[in-house]
């Protein structure tokens, strides 16, 4: 996790939105390890993040870091 503690850590890259900050800080691949901790995963985040879930399915067995890289893409192109 030395990566997210390095991103969270590092001012410039401006990450504050409250949901990127918990992906960045909890090991997604945790959560998706079964149902039940599917399910917590779940309840932590908005409606919204939810609704979007399909999108993250291709990372349930990848690591934290291909999240991460694909979070910064997408803020760096103003789609998240």
């Amino acid at each position: 996790m030395q990566l997210a503690n390095k991103i969270l850590s590092n001012s410039s890259t401006r990450i504050t939105h409250p949901i990127v900050r918990e992906i960045l800080k909890e090991n997604i691949s945790y959560w998706f390890d079964d149902d039940r901790k599917q399910k917590r995963w779940k309840e932590k985040v908005p409606e919204w993040y939810c609704r979007q879930y399909s999108k993250w399915e291709r990372y349930l067995r990848e690591p934290i870091e291909t999240v991460i890289n694909e979070v910064i893409e997408e803020l760096t192109n103003g789609k998240a």
